[in-house]
């Protein structure tokens, strides 16, 4: 199966979900989202355990991402969540009020940067360079159209 990029006015032609979040640290606030992926993965008939955990996880990282990097921890500026299904892949976009950024160039730097953390979900995601080494290593796909939304996909089944 051929792995589709789809943009965020794709996704947001098709059926999809979204949610809003403000951007803050709370525990909540970064659990929220992870919950919400997971419960659209399952409607759109994702089943596989590994594969919920994995886009959990990797939603959780993003969101901390954009809150940290994109909004700069401005609690003025929110954090939009978007999830849709199509042709057996399950894709999430994660769009901040930042100035956007380059994937590649942060996936190259973040490769040299990566510091390994053993420490748990909510304290981890500081560690500079994590986040996108771990999105990349556990999603089929991960993109962005250096803009301010990051976009990640994993086969349904």
């Amino acid at each position: 199966m051929e792995l589709r990029r789809l943009n965020l006015e794709d996704i947001q032609r098709l059926p999809h979900k979204s949610i809003e979040v403000v951007s803050t640290f709370e525990e909540n606030n970064v659990n929220i989202p992870g919950n919400f992926v997971d419960a659209s993965f399952l409607n759109a008939g994702g089943r596989n355990p590994e594969a919920i955990h994995d886009l959990k996880r990797a939603t959780i990282e993003t969101v901390a991402n954009a809150i940290k990097h994109g909004n700069q921890f401005d609690i003025n500026k929110k954090v939009n969540v978007f999830t849709t299904s199509s042709n057996g892949l399950f894709y999430v976009a994660i769009q901040d009020q930042g100035l956007g950024f380059d994937l590649d160039s942060c996936r190259d730097s973040a490769v040299e940067k990566y510091i390994p953390c053993s420490i748990g979900i909510h304290t981890d995601i500081l560690c500079e360079g994590k986040g996108i080494k771990l999105i990349t290593d556990i999603m089929d796909d991960v993109y962005n159209f250096c803009d301010n939304v990051a976009y990640f996909s994993k086969r349904i089944k």
